[in-house]
């Protein structure tokens, strides 16, 4: 069977052509995040729930959800027409019998995890121009990008911005893919950042769902009706698009350069109130701790990323602790109930583009096609980390000083994610795959970098499995059909070898994907099966 991904047009979010991101940056380079761009993103149910095995039951498993106090040992789940029917433990009720049995005894059944911070339009490792030369590349990549999801357990994604809508309806139709759902048209403040890093000839096409600002309006094309880019413009088309989030951003630059213009408060602060008018939340890309700042100023429901920058208290970082202005921060964020989404993945993915042993994980082999692994070890493959390199001073510009850099942002941001934690903080699940044009970020896999990067920087492993199913759910108004293994959910699964509040590795121990009550071996998933 042919896939409807064969022979698609190579779509995709604006990158900066024919010149160095270098360009832009000012000190370190943290990433150049080019895959959080406007999307146009339906939050249609996917797939309808006649599709799948009608009348399952999967019996001898241990379940475990996040509204249990306790994993219900020796369970049965029945599962009908794509959505769980009845949950329980010890024989199984006569009601039953007809239902075809699924064996697992001795495993483990959870939800499927969530991650809410993906951009499926962009390609790990790809400059734009890269991906228009290399057109089977692309291709072969969007063949196995969603089962990639799927191998790692991801049954459902939230596209916080892609260059491509048409590719989210696409993914909702194939036999083989993640939930997916997106937050309408991203909204930046004109000519900040991302739309800056578009050339000025296109980027108000790019981003038609900007901000309009007052303070620099004889930079923007006088087409341009303010009241057209009224926050409440804004957010309505996010609404009449089907958006479950408002996004928008506070990025003055990366690193500790400070170029580009943010938004008010009060500016974020109305797009909040629209937002909740429309019945979703905000969600604010903030990295630095005057981000934060503004970002909480404006009633930032969701900070889209950790706290890796951290601006004037940069120069206290003694490598273990965390000075007494940033832990008030992180207060203010437990204090005001913001969500944090620590997207750990973005500075590891961008280090690993000076590992020299990255590329030989083998676990890359499973996510991704071989031809492109290694298009990656050619030196048009290195591009992107040779353009970071160049962001550094000409003093520094090593493979060694470059990691060691990523390193202590890394350990920034692994502090202050642990702080939230201890702290009592709502945390969400984001792996921000693909963060930039690194190959770092290869689909699926992020995620499972991410989850163990999370047990390092000490959270607790019941904490993490909430983050990935019931919180993300929660925070994204999905609870109604996703986040728990409770009656009228989406039967969207995962049976595990090894329980994952006891180590993090038990999330790689995955055997059966269930999606909408159809049981996938793992192993058809990986990067290579033709099957459809």
């Amino acid at each position: 069977m042919k896939s409807i991904l064969s022979n698609r047009p190579i779509r995709s979010g604006p990158q900066p052509r024919g010149s160095s991101p270098a360009r832009f940056v000012r000190g370190l380079v943290f990433g150049l995040f080019l895959g959080a761009l406007a999307c146009s993103s339906p939050s249609t149910p996917p797939r309808s729930s006649a599709e799948g095995v009608s009348g399952l039951v999967i019996t001898g498993v241990t379940v475990i959800s996040a509204e249990r106090t306790e994993p219900l040992t020796d369970a049965w789940v029945a599962v009908e027409k794509g959505r769980i029917v009845a949950v329980g433990s010890g024989p199984l009720p006569e009601r039953l019998g007809g239902f075809e049995r699924f064996e697992a005894r001795g495993r483990y059944l959870i939800p499927g995890l969530i991650d809410s911070h993906v951009h499926l339009s962009s390609i790990p490792g790809m400059l734009y121009p890269q991906q228009q030369s290399n057109p089977a590349l692309v291709e072969g990549y969007f063949r196995q990008m969603p089962r990639s999801y799927l191998f790692h357990g991801f049954t459902t994604l939230i596209d916080l911005g892609t260059g491509d809508p048409e590719l989210l309806g696409e993914l909702r139709e194939l036999p083989k893919a993640p939930d997916v759902f997106g937050c309408g048209q991203s909204m930046p403040l004109a000519n900040s950042y991302p739309m800056v890093l578009a050339p000025e000839t296109v980027r108000f096409e790019i981003f038609p769902n900007f901000l309009y600002d007052p303070l620099r309006a004889e930079q923007i094309p006088g087409r341009f009706a303010p009241s057209d880019h009224s926050p409440a413009a804004a957010a309505d088309r996010v609404r009449q698009a089907g958006g479950i989030c408002v996004k928008t951003y506070v990025e003055d630059g990366f690193g500790l350069a400070k170029v580009w213009p943010v938004p008010s408060a009060s500016m974020l602060q109305e797009v909040r109130a629209e937002a909740h008018s429309a019945g979703v939340p905000l969600a604010v890309h903030a990295n630095s701790h005057d981000a934060y700042v503004r970002a909480l100023d404006g009633g930032a429901d969701v900070l889209a990323h950790g706290l890796w920058t951290w601006d004037a208290y940069q120069g206290e970082d003694d490598g273990s602790t965390l000075p007494p202005a940033i832990e008030a921060l992180l207060d203010r964020v437990v204090e005001e109930g913001a969500a944090s989404m620590p997207t750990l993945r973005v500075i590891a993915g961008d280090r690993a583009l000076f590992d020299s042993e990255f590329l030989q994980d083998p676990a890359l082999r499973q996510v991704l096609p071989e031809e492109l692994l290694a298009w990656y070890g050619t030196e048009e493959g290195q591009r992107f980390g040779q353009q970071l390199l160049e962001g550094f001073p000409p003093h520094q510009q090593t493979p060694e000083t470059a990691y060691e850099g990523h390193t202590a942002a890394l350990s920034r941001v692994r502090r202050g994610t642990a702080y939230l934690s201890r702290r009592g903080a709502t945390l969400l699940f984001g792996s921000d795959t693909p963060s930039g044009p690194s190959y770092g970020n290869p689909p699926g896999y992020n995620g499972y970098l991410e989850l163990k990067a999370w047990a390092a920087a000490d959270v607790p492993l019941d904490r993490l499995f909430s983050a990935t199913t019931l919180e993300n759910a929660k925070a994204f108004h999905l609870d109604d059909r996703y986040g728990t293994l409770e009656p009228g959910k989406v039967a969207n699964l995962l049976i595990l070898r090894d329980n994952p509040l006891e180590n993090v590795e038990a999330y790689d121990s995955i055997e059966t994907v269930i999606l909408h009550g159809r049981p996938i071996d793992r192993s058809s998933l990986t990067a290579g099966r033709v099957d459809p």
